[in-house]
């Protein structure tokens, strides 16, 4: 009998030596995402979609987390508003940060779009507005990213230079005159910025740009 006790206490120590096993296996499997972003409804929201899927766990970072090295395997979701999008703008010129390609931005396009017009690079970055769906295809199944170029327009320099000095009170009769150009070229390429920014062609639209050009 004492040998029987003796073989189960063994086959338990063996049981738990394979579950811790498996465990660790899983904790060293896990898939980390880590997030910026001073929105606690982000951040709840995409904490509860995450964890709620085998394999991933979530945790919260801020700006100075790069000053730190590199953020291995992790991927990274970086939440900007027309607020905080200039405390961000400096991240993209770290080296830890620009070697790291599982960074992913979350943010309206317009914000998105004046980024890789300052910085020079492409990013990845989903809408803010977007539904869970699309989250979970760009963060897990990686998306459909089609490399450096995309699938967006790029503003030229001209055009951010004329949404620009609109911004800062000028007309464009007179960015007309003071760039030798017609005002239907003005009028023209204001359209087009505005429009790669994902905005209309309306006053309103300005405003919203008003706290990128500051």
């Amino acid at each position: 009998m004492t040998g029987g006790l003796r073989a189960q206490a063994s086959d338990g120590n063996n049981c738990l030596l394979q579950k811790s096993f498996l465990l660790s296996s899983v904790f060293i499997d896990m898939k980390k995402i880590l997030l910026m972003s001073q929105c606690q409804f982000t951040r709840l929201a995409l904490k509860a979609v995450f964890e709620n899927k085998t394999g991933y766990e979530m945790a919260f970072i801020g700006p100075d987390y790069f000053s730190g090295g590199d953020v291995g395997q992790a991927i990274v979701l970086i939440h900007v508003t027309d607020d905080d999008y200039p405390t961000i703008l400096p991240l993209l010129r770290s080296p830890h940060f620009c070697g790291h390609r599982d960074i992913i931005f979350i943010a309206q396009k317009r914000v998105i779009a004046i980024m890789e017009y300052l910085s020079m690079k492409t990013l990845r970055f989903i809408e803010e507005d977007a539904g869970v769906e699309v989250f979970e295809r760009e963060v897990i199944d990686g998306g459909g990213f089609s490399g450096p170029k995309g699938n967006r327009e790029v503003l030229s320099f001209i055009e951010y230079n004329v949404l620009k000095l609109i911004i800062l009170g000028m007309s464009p009769t007179k960015i007309a005159f003071r760039t030798r150009k017609s005002i239907k070229t003005i009028s023209s390429q204001k359209i087009n910025a505005l429009k790669k920014l994902g905005l209309d062609n309306t006053p309103y639209s300005l405003v919203k740009l008003s706290k990128l050009f500051n």
